[in-house]
């Protein structure tokens, strides 16, 4: 997760999160990070709308309308979404030593290698209320401007 720019560490973070995985359609596991703390602190997000592969069976037009549609899958979409160090504050992984993960500083500050420290995602978790929310409007921002 450090390699791919998942994680950052601190010496304390305001929560631990739990994590789990489901599997995927094509027997990869999906990584679920237990939300529910964080989402206690928070309202409830928006609704979100969005179509179903069954919504198009449904549609109709009158004859001869054209109409144009297009459909796609980021891949791990949420963890492609940046966010806040406030944010990321609350979710703290399980803690470590510095040196069992190669951690030799933290936020600028030499670190001892048995000094415990806290990974905490930096990246838009699943199982994140606002998660759908906040990637949708990305994507919705992105349409507009492109429009």
């Amino acid at each position: 997760m450090d390699r791919r720019g998942m994680i950052n560490f601190r010496i304390v973070s305001k929560e631990i999160v739990g994590v789990f995985t489901v599997a995927k359609k094509n027997g990869r596991l999906r990584l679920i990070i237990d939300g529910r703390r964080l989402n206690q602190r928070m309202r409830a997000p928006p609704r979100i709308h969005v179509v179903s592969s069954s919504a198009f069976g449904e549609f109709g037009v009158a004859q001869k309308t054209v109409v144009e549609y297009s459909g796609h899958d980021i891949k791990d979409c949420f963890y492609q979404f940046g966010i806040s160090e406030k944010l990321s504050a609350y979710l703290g992984l399980a803690v470590v030593r510095s040196g069992e993960v190669g951690i030799s500083s933290v936020g600028g500050v030499p670190v001892s290698p048995t000094c415990t420290v806290v990974p905490c995602l930096s990246v838009l978790p699943m199982g994140f209320s606002f998660a759908l929310h906040w990637a949708q409007m990305a994507h919705v921002n992105l349409l507009h401007r492109h429009n």
